[in-house]
């Protein structure tokens, strides 16, 4: 999906002298993780250039426009997507339920697979889109093929977005999903295995599956048996290669994330909050183990695999996967890359190991 508005080997972010915890931040993003998983770099697959050249010919900048007509332009945008990736595998029912809070509506969609053991485990997913963008149909067919693959129960949360609710309105929904899905009267309605509940996002959506992994940590809320971090955002406007080299024509632009922060935040101060910039979180002990997935081209490359490492570092368990030649949202593309499915799989997978379904 084209949001408007490659680093070199050796190379490293400029040294911060006003943020020395930073700089030993990214001193260990890339002493870990290499520049790819086979130690060589790979160009944009040709596929995803035609795809991105056809996007950015057919859809308008969505900065550009009125939120409700680039809501509109988004959803077109991944129906298109998903056209080319097929129908979505059956499963055994899809319900949408209203997470009972006095101040508002909040919504979520349930999915609940086919040919498994009940009761279930939940995933609690997040959407991409910016804050601004996407919705409970934008990430349908992902959030059925991610339940259908891995046997997993999932909740799609259709929270607050921004402007019309700025930060931290998205977050509190998000937390107010996972305490719902925790609760076990709920677990008894929909036959979830009580207390066993994973998070997990896209990008924004990403960023909040982070974020709430330390709330309920800090606030001794549900237990989380992990997280998955699908191209999150973790940094407010960090300083590193994939962001200067990836910034413009790979689909998501640094002028669309610059656009982002404006409708998310009240106040640039905001960003330096560790519940918008999770890679600035003092501590990350204890947070749920980590699966964190990144693409070569994406400008948010970068800070994904510096916060994989902060986990790792503060002794969280965390797989960090690098897909080389893809971009940001590499899933929604799985109609005309192999790595689109790839990713799914192995976020199934990682369900499984977690929740230990065989």
């Amino acid at each position: 999906m084209i949001l408007h508005g490659g680093e070199r080997r050796g190379h490293r972010p400029h040294y911060n002298a006003a943020n020395p915890v930073r700089n030993s931040l990214y001193e260990l993003g890339h002493q870990k993780y290499p520049t790819t998983r086979d130690g060589a770099t790979m160009s944009l697959h040709p596929k995803l250039r035609e795809r991105i050249d056809h996007e950015t010919g057919a859809f308008p900048d969505l900065t550009q426009l009125p939120v409700n007509e680039g809501r509109a332009v988004v959803r077109d945008m991944e129906r298109e997507t998903d056209r080319l990736a097929g129908p979505p595998p059956p499963l055994e029912g899809v319900e949408d339920h209203l997470v009972p809070l006095l101040s508002h509506k909040l919504k979520a969609r349930l999915y609940f697979p086919r040919g498994t053991a009940s009761p279930r485990p939940v995933l609690v997913y997040l959407h991409g889109g910016g804050w601004v963008f996407g919705d409970l149909d934008t990430h349908d067919s992902l959030c059925r093929e991610i339940s259908a693959r891995s046997g997993v129960a999932l909740a799609s949360v259709d929270y607050r977005r921004s402007p019309e609710d700025k930060f931290p309105a998205a977050l509190e929904d998000g937390y107010a999903a996972m305490q719902w899905l925790a609760n076990p009267e709920t677990a008894r309605r929909f036959n979830f295995l009580p207390g066993e509940i994973a998070i997990g996002g896209d990008s924004a959506g990403g960023n909040m599956a982070a974020v709430l992994s330390a709330m309920t940590r800090d606030d001794h809320g549900p237990s989380l048996a992990g997280q998955v971090l699908i191209c999150p955002v973790t940094g407010y406007y960090p300083n590193t290669p994939s962001y200067a080299a990836n910034g413009t024509g790979f689909g998501l632009d640094a002028s669309f994330i610059a656009w982002m922060w404006t409708q998310y935040l009240a106040t640039p101060k905001q960003g330096h909050d560790p519940r918008v910039a999770p890679l600035l979180a003092p501590n990350l002990s204890h947070v749920a183990p980590a699966l964190v997935i990144t693409a070569e081209y994406d400008l948010l490359r970068d800070e994904g695999e510096l916060y994989a490492a902060r986990l790792q570092e503060a002794g969280v368990p965390t797989q960090m996967t690098r897909y080389n030649g893809m971009v940001h949202g590499f899933q929604d593309y799985r109609g005309i890359v192999p790595e689109g499915w790839a990713v799914i799989d192995e976020v199934a997978r990682t369900l499984k190991r977690w929740f230990k379904l065989h």
